[in-house]
């Protein structure tokens, strides 16, 4: 065969498949709604250690183990979603050049039947040294927003999300963190106190009380990432103590504080970096707990303890399969407990019994803080 035949052969063969693609009707690219936001899903927060400007948030299904969505954010990016998980709220911020330039600080609003923005409010800061669960945290009814900010002053940012507003900036001095109570916000202070913030209807400041010393802030500080329970929240020290605190009614009532280990257990304490989760329908507290002394509260948790917070006591232990970072607990009554392991990878297990249902790997660079709805 010459070479001129078998050019004309092979442009022949081009021709008809070209004919026969022709008869195949383009594609039209579109949006597949997503199914409406289960109680386990796991929203994962990547921080992009090495990029921090382009961060995500990773959405998985914890049951299938499913990747749902990742969610490009800015630097050191915070979510919340609102109680009927329509939408979600995240506090970013970006840089008009990349990782300098004019600042911008927004909250965008996050369509959860389709992953896409669909608002945005300008904010007048926010706090950029870490991402914790509580560096912003929503009213309960779902209209404001509280944006803890330092300047290195400490204050917060009250946003009217409905209205998609500023409502304006509260002074609280040596004080961070928002944990959100009814009609306003409670804050750990550098003291040991707490301090709390009642707000008007429109979102100003009504009143503020401090509470006495509830923890010794020098002797044994605790974490600033405590678990949400059903009337409250529960805090953990460095060195094994529990702090409840029942915010259902006007005013913070704190109980007396009580020890994770008995004596034959000295030498265990919680460590990691979101250590402790709660669940409400069992009224169960989760706590990532390894072997060391002072000074190792961010060690990841070889082992977590479960306890019943009625009785006060350890109920059961669950080993993971590697020690966690973080972990966080689902609010229904059949509940999964998530974890970032110390390879930075998610597990999922049965929060009864312990047993690891699913892994994953590869879903974030520096992934830190866990939420579930």
């Amino acid at each position: 065969m010459t070479r001129s035949v078998a050019l004309g052969m092979a442009l022949a063969v081009a021709m008809s498949a070209g004919a026969a693609l022709a008869d195949v009707p383009a594609e039209e690219p579109g949006v597949v709604p997503t199914p409406p936001v289960s109680p386990h899903w796991v929203f994962l927060t990547d921080l992009a250690i090495f990029h921090l400007t382009e961060g995500k948030i990773v959405i998985v299904d914890g049951d299938q183990g499913k990747l749902l969505s990742k969610l490009s954010t800015g630097y050191l990016a915070n979510m919340v979603l609102s109680p009927d998980n329509k939408q979600m709220y995240v506090a970013e911020t970006f840089f008009s050049r990349g990782s300098r330039g004019e600042r911008t600080d927004v909250i965008t609003i996050f369509d959860m039947a389709s992953f896409q923005p669909i608002g945005e409010v300008v904010i007048p800061g926010r706090f950029l040294v870490v991402t914790n669960p509580y560096n912003m945290s929503l009213s309960p009814d779902g209209r404001f927003i509280y944006v803890f900010n330092m300047t290195p002053a400490t204050s917060v940012i009250v946003v009217d999300i409905k209205a998609s507003t500023v409502v304006g900036e509260i002074s609280t001095p040596g004080c961070a963190m928002v944990l959100p109570v009814q009609n306003g916000f409670l804050m750990p202070c550098g003291d040991g106190t707490f301090l709390q913030v009642k707000l008007e209807a429109d979102g100003k400041e009504a009143a503020r009380t401090r509470t006495a010393e509830v923890f010794d802030a020098n002797a044994d500080p605790i974490s600033e990432r405590p678990a949400r329970t059903k009337t409250g929240y529960v805090f953990t020290s460095y060195g094994g103590q529990v702090y409840e605190v029942d915010v259902s009614g006007n005013d913070p009532v704190f109980g007396e504080p009580w020890p994770l280990t008995t004596v034959d257990e000295a030498g265990w304490r919680p460590g990691g970096w979101q250590q402790v989760t709660a669940s409400p329908h069992s009224n169960e507290l989760f706590v990532a707990m390894h072997q060391g002394g002072p000074g190792t509260h961010e060690v990841p948790g070889g082992e977590v303890w479960v306890y019943n917070l009625a009785e006060k006591k350890k109920v059961r232990v669950i080993k993971p399969e590697e020690p966690v970072l973080s972990i966080a607990v689902s609010r229904d009554d059949k509940p999964i407990l998530a974890a970032i392991t110390e390879t930075l990878g998610l597990a999922i297990m049965d929060a009864a019994s312990g047993a690891q249902t699913g892994s994953m790997t590869g879903l974030a660079e520096f992934g830190l803080v866990l939420e579930t709805p």
